[in-house]
């Protein structure tokens, strides 16, 4: 459920700030294991 809670998160924080946190998120993204990405 905390997984979940923070990919929403990011989900509206790319929405929010566009493109640019979209890049930052790239990068978290290398550090997540995949099956927490859907």
């Amino acid at each position: 459920l905390a997984e979940r809670r923070e990919h929403d998160g990011a989900i509206s924080m790319m929405r929010k700030y566009g493109h640019q946190t979209g890049e930052i998120w790239q990068q978290i993204r290398g550090d997540m294991p995949e099956d927490i990405m859907d």
